[in-house]
């Protein structure tokens, strides 16, 4: 199974004694003193600490802004036993699941750490350290989602799991040259999430000299693009990519005028009279912010990491700088893009798929192939024209290639060619707890078996079998 497999990637299995004496769930590292709470999990204790801030809040002047670690330790003992909520985005539904964003704010740079419940203060047993990077296409996701919790891992895995916020959207990508910003706010997030984690985990019995980074969907992309800064390839040492990866294409909006999307953005918060726009911006209330950036059609694919600008279409070289150089597992569903074809296809207002003709799909496949850049779309068409019953599945079959699974295959090519171990897996079981009715395994599938949310059984919602349970 994959959870098994990732583990064994990880770390020699270690196993707790069965004890009953522990200490008081509080902390001592070098950011100041946390207060956590005890959890257990199939007889597995576990302190874990809520909400700790491992960077200035991005609020009022430090919305916008590449921020950094708060300037000295917490002169307080911090009360984390609450979980904090995710950043700030938009309510949605996603097959089965509904996003409420009623619990989103963009005061939400705190990190949740589930560790092994430690004997006593001053014995910590170093366990591995995993930090989870969330997806959520770079406008969702977040440490408050249930699949993306760290307590399965640590409990089953015995390790130190720690799962970070980063911002969304416009607070997080918002780029202009205008106004002075240099966005990939998120992507610094992460960077110093995860160098907090290399100077503090210690003190929550991790080995800092044992971190693996696991992405999943664009937090495997993000893990890639923290090559990109200095050092932040140096704070970790293994890496899991979980249905993404820094080579991902991104739908382009063409002949974007970047300055077109700054005027627009300013005359709807009313502040494009404004002598300093940019103090406007931040005066306003982040709700007004999150619903103005969304008004654009293509919000989605304005506020994404600015690396990608540059690159050209089938020119894989400005990325080579995200390549890992460590130990890597890799891997795609077995149908990574059915979901986003059926999506596809409901924005051009296909809901019967019965009665699509060849000509109808191949118009299709070429909206496809030039919104990722594609350029021969005519040779795209004749490799996809056959072999697809029913034919519309090609659809889904060309997004999970062109955006999944060829850059997964570039990926990992670059990656072997180091001295390093690469290992790729292709997830196709398909499970019961699907949040799509598709036959084969999509996207998000792997994600409750592989994180271990299918282990909880309290989930009577998902209809998780027993059988999935033992995976």
């Amino acid at each position: 199974a994959l959870f098994a497999v990732i583990w064994i990637a990880i770390s020699a299995v270690v196993t707790l004694t069965s004890e009953n004496l522990y200490s008081t769930p509080v902390a001592y590292p070098p950011s100041g003193p946390v207060h956590g709470v005890d959890e257990t999990f199939r007889d597995h204790r576990l302190h874990v600490y809520y909400g700790v801030p491992f960077i200035k809040p991005p609020l009022l002047q430090n919305r916008f802004e590449r921020l950094h670690n708060l300037d000295k330790p917490l002169p307080f003992l911090l009360d984390a036993r609450h979980p904090p909520p995710s950043c700030l985005q938009s309510s949605r539904n996603v097959g089965k699941l509904t996003i409420d964003n009623r619990n989103t704010t963009e005061d939400c740079l705190y990190l949740n750490i589930f560790a092994p419940a430690r004997k006593t203060r001053d014995n910590i047993r170093q366990f591995p350290v995993i930090v989870l990077l969330h997806g959520g296409g770079y406008y969702s996701g977040g440490n408050s989602f249930p699949f993306y919790s760290g307590r399965y891992l640590a409990a089953m895995g015995s390790a130190v799991v720690v799962v970070p916020n980063y911002r969304l959207g416009i607070f997080g990508f918002y780029r202009s040259k205008p106004l002075g910003l240099e966005g990939n706010q998120g992507l610094w997030d992460v960077y110093m999430a995860v160098k907090w984690v290399s100077e503090n985990v210690a003190a929550f019995g991790g080995n800092p000299d044992s971190v693996t980074l696991l992405g999943h969907d664009v937090g495997a992309a993000l893990l890639g693009l923290l090559n990109t800064i200095e050092n932040g390839s140096s704070l970790y040492h293994r890496a899991i990519m979980m249905s993404g990866n820094p080579f991902m294409r991104h739908w382009k909006v063409q002949n974007k005028d970047a300055s077109k999307d700054l005027d627009k953005l300013l005359k709807k918060m009313s502040c494009e009279r404004r002598v300093r726009p940019l103090d406007c911006l931040r005066s306003r209330t982040d709700n007004i912010v999150l619903d103005s950036a969304q008004s654009d059609a293509n919000w989605r694919l304005i506020y994404i990491p600015t690396e990608y600008d540059d690159i050209k279409d089938d020119d894989i070289t400005t990325l080579k700088e995200t390549i890992v150089e460590k130990d890597l597992i890799i891997g795609v569903t077995e149908s990574e893009g059915a979901h986003f074809g059926n999506l596809f296809l409901e924005q051009q207002s296909v809901f019967d798929t019965s009665n699509i003709s060849q000509a109808d799909l191949e118009g299709y496949l070429k909206i496809v192939a030039r919104g990722l850049g594609i350029t021969n779309v005519e040779e795209l068409i004749k490799f996809y024209k056959d072999g697809y019953d029913p034919p519309v599945t090609v659809i889904g079959q060309a997004f999970g290639d062109l955006v999944f699974n060829c850059p997964m295959m570039q990926f990992a090519e670059e990656t072997s060619k180091g001295n390093i171990n690469v290992y790729m897996y292709v997830f196709r079981y398909k499970p019961s707890y699907s949040i799509t009715k598709l036959s084969k395994a999509t996207h998000m599938d792997d994600v409750f078996l592989s994180l271990g949310y299918a282990l909880n059984a309290s989930q009577k919602s998902l209809n998780i079998t027993l059988e999935e349970r033992h995976l």
